[in-house]
């Protein structure tokens, strides 16, 4: 085929870019991509946050975490871009690796609309400048994905300025809110700030269970019904999916993503299970006997990597102080 439709080249880039780097889970909102259901706790997390910057709560900021793969930057870019307040007023960037105060900073005046130079990095009022660049940007909101890269390897002195400076930017006059997407590692350098702590919504991104699967299963059509071809799900398609991905809803949409591209590139009318096992053969080089959408007794196949068992959705934090 000469080329393939809009979402599938999308998010084929999307995907080439994330295998590259396979430490982190990354992607940029893209706004032809199928709505998807996302975790009631991200959303209850993303109506608190607004609550507090219109109410002057101190809780405003928030710490999404989850392993590489579980969907978190799918899901807060879902969640943020769905939100009737703050859907036209929020930026994102990707914490570079490794990545100092100056330059998350300067980063983060760039999304603010401020002009940046490298004195943005050396500058002790960098704080002051971007509270001063608040109030004209029309942001309310700034997404810090892959937060961890400024954390690793880190000395205790560099954390604490990391902590303080996340802490400072969210208690101005101005409201202003974070969103801090990362590992656990986050969490725990968090943490040992107890003001920090009681300033942040923790949330934690869950594994998919067996339960989910009516939701991949929709999921599995959302992405078919923006291409030419037609789709066919067997009755174990989804739970296939899932178990191919470790529950993983990152890997999950990636997975979809490559089973669809193979149709096209293969002229099929229809996406069917072979597609997906044709895509899973490509990237794992797997015998078809360990391919989950083709052995008969596939559940019985272990993960393609250890996991820990599904957890709950989530707990938003309910430490008391700013609603």
């Amino acid at each position: 085929m000469d080329a393939l439709p809009g979402l599938v080249r999308a998010s084929a880039r999307e995907v080439r870019h994330e295998q590259r780097r396979a430490d982190c889970d990354y992607a940029e909102p893209a706004g032809d991509l199928p709505r998807v259901t996302v975790p009631d706790t991200v959303s209850a997390a993303v109506d608190r946050l607004n609550r507090n910057l219109g109410s002057g709560g101190d809780r405003r900021t928030i710490v999404l975490i989850g392993d590489p793969g579980a969907g978190k930057s799918r899901t807060i870019h879902e969640v943020l871009r769905g939100n009737p307040v703050l859907g036209n007023h929020y930026r994102a960037f990707e914490c570079p690796s490794p990545c100092t105060v100056g330059a998350m900073g300067a980063t983060l005046l760039k999304h603010l609309g401020h002009p940046v130079v490298r004195d943005s990095f050396r500058d002790h009022s960098l704080v002051e400048r971007i509270e001063a660049a608040i109030p004209h940007s029309g942001v309310q909101v700034v997404l810090i994905d892959e937060a961890q890269h400024a954390l690793n390897s880190a000395s205790e002195l560099k954390l604490a300025g990391n902590r303080d400076f996340w802490k400072r930017v969210t208690q101005g006059a101005e409201p202003f809110g974070l969103v801090l997407s990362g590992t656990p590692r986050v969490a725990e350098v968090i943490c040992q700030d107890l003001q920090l702590t009681r300033r942040t919504i923790f949330v934690e991104a869950r594994r998919l269970t067996d339960d989910d699967a009516g939701d991949v299963e929709g999921l599995i059509g959302s992405y078919a019904d923006d291409t030419p071809i037609a789709c066919e799900v067997t009755d174990d398609l989804a739970l296939r999916v899932m178990h191919a991905c470790s529950y993983a809803f990152g890997e999950v949409c990636k997975m979809i993503i490559a089973a669809i591209e193979d149709a096209l590139l293969t002229e099929c009318a229809v996406l069917t299970i072979a597609n997906f096992a044709s895509a899973y053969s490509a990237d794992t080089d797997c015998a078809p006997a360990l391919n989950p959408f083709v052995a008969p007794d596939w559940h019985r196949l272990p993960l393609p990597r250890a996991i820990a068992e599904p957890t709950a959705a989530g707990v938003v934090n309910k430490k008391r102080g700013g609603g």
